[in-house]
């Protein structure tokens, strides 16, 4: 059942709306006042705001104007409610986010009506959106909504894996292909589950390949280890599927797979069906890792078994001839070492324990600095500003907006890359909070790619940005004054 938020401040409207919602088989809630609009969406969210426009104190429109800035709550579809309806009126509603109108009386059809195309039109976005996020990474899918394309990003450390099933083409000969097809679906399913077990990314299936990969596109100190523990989880499956189809007398399935680390380029390129892919050296010599390997077994690279050898029990092999490379050393991960493993290759206590000593990710942000000039709280921050880094910024940012001395904030964003929607969300409750009592704040930048996520949520209109330090120190100064 969808729900529903009132925004109005005549009780006699809200009454009679609410009476025709639950008639329409909604459910409802409202306020009477618009500075308890975002703590009722905080605490109860809602799928679509009917919003009166002539509201005291802040009117409709520039509530609805703040509702755009939220990253999270400018999803929420609002259809504005007037009894003054012109052109004019009409437009800056449009203009500031809203989908659709209803005049006063509200007539019930029409309320009904344009309630029903209101939500259809959200519930198709949101599936499409989830539709998105099951091919590409969510962060890429984010990104790729929010600006319209996404950059590739380099990683320095990562590790590629790729599977094989040996003999294949053999088995496909003498198999109906749907029923071929249908126990490759079998086998990429469990994979698929072993993906989500241990956090490493599917990449894509090639024919009777599967290739996934540890570090991206989150970058983290684990990927080898989760990668090997990902491959071994594959081979102890196929090896127990192989037993049961020895006592059917079945065709038996063998696979290979091969794991290198080291540093690639990963993201989405083009503008048509959307891959999320990796490139350079590393995944080549991953392939050969695999090409190169013992069927049944799990082969690492050199670079790999440096990042694994004091997890898990590593066999060295003759070396190998990889095309365009020379020969290089590979090893056969078996089970983790002896005083990691309870049985039967499951690791223990101990291998999780020290498994944690390395789960610190690698840091996307440099820092976030806290000074002060001229009397300003100045907040610097830097790089990759993502949901890992929410408890830093509150941790920094949060004592200085509650203290009621603090009149003043300046956040500059200079050398941020990119930043993701709850940080931006918890830096516009900091405003919001700011705002109440009546302090300034505002946002130097002069990175493309966030003036564009500025205009685009409509941000400009409510924080004051600046392209420079000294202009945004000079009007604070200047405020207030």
């Amino acid at each position: 059942m969808a729900k529903i938020l009132i925004v109005d401040d005549e009780r006699s409207v809200v009454e009679h709306l609410r009476e025709l919602l639950t008639q329409f088989d909604y459910s409802s809630n409202f306020i009477t006042k618009t500075n308890f609009l975002f703590p009722i969406l905080d605490k109860d969210p809602s799928d679509l705001i009917l919003m009166d426009v002539n509201m005291p104190g802040t009117d409709g429109v520039t509530l609805l104007k703040q509702l755009q800035c939220h990253p999270v709550y400018k999803a929420i579809p609002v259809i504005m409610v007037t009894g003054e309806l012109n052109d004019w009126l009409l437009n800056e509603c449009f203009e500031a986010g809203a989908v659709d109108y209803i005049n006063k009386p509200v007539q019930e059809l029409v309320l009904k009506a344009r309630i029903k195309a209101a939500l259809s039109v959200k519930f198709e976005k949101e599936r499409s959106q989830r539709l998105l996020e099951n091919i590409l990474p969510r962060n890429v899918a984010d990104e790729l909504l929010l600006y319209g394309k996404t950059e590739p990003q380099f990683y320095p450390e990562a590790s590629i894996v790729f599977t094989d099933f040996c003999g294949f083409t053999q088995i496909a000969s003498t198999w109906d292909v749907k029923d071929l097809v249908k126990e490759l679906g079998r086998y990429y399913d469990y994979f698929d589950g072993v993906m989500e077990m241990y956090q490493v990314e599917k990449l894509k299936t090639i024919g009777d390949g599967y290739m996934f990969a540890g570090g991206i596109p989150e970058s983290n100190q684990t990927h080898a280890i989760d990668c090997v523990l990902s491959a071994l989880e594959i081979r102890n499956f196929i090896r127990t599927m192989r037993e049961v189809r020895k006592m059917q007398q079945d065709d038996v399935w063998t696979i290979r797979i091969g794991i290198h680390s080291g540093p690639v380029i990963a993201g989405v390129i083009g503008s048509k069906k959307f891959a999320y892919d990796v490139w350079g050296d590393t995944v080549n010599v991953a392939s050969r890792m695999e090409s190169q390997g013992v069927d049944g077994e799990v082969n690492i690279s050199e670079a790999t078994y440096h990042k694994v050898s004091s997890f898990f029990q590593c066999e060295l092999r003759e070396k190998v001839e990889i095309q365009g490379k020379g020969t290089m050393d590979s090893y056969i991960v078996h089970d983790p070492l002896p005083t990691l493993q309870q049985s039967k290759g499951v690791p223990n206590k101990k291998f999780w324990e020290a498994y944690s000593g390395y789960c610190v990710s690698l840091p996307t942000v440099q820092k976030i600095i806290h000074t002060k000039k001229t009397g300003i709280d100045v907040f610097y921050l830097f790089g990759k500003i993502s949901v890992k880094h929410i408890n830093e910024l509150k941790q920094v940012l949060k004592p200085v907006v509650s203290d009621p001395s603090v009149s003043k904030i300046l956040i500059n964003v200079e050398q941020v890359s990119i930043i993701d929607s709850q940080s931006l969300g918890f830096i516009i409750s900091c405003f919001n909070l700011l705002q109440k009592r009546q302090a300034n704040m505002s946002i130097c930048s002069i990175n493309e790619k966030l003036d564009q996520l500025f205009k685009l949520a409509h941000l400009d209109t409510v924080f004051t940005i600046y392209s420079s330090e000294k202009d945004a120190l000079d009007a604070l100064n200047c405020s207030n004054d």
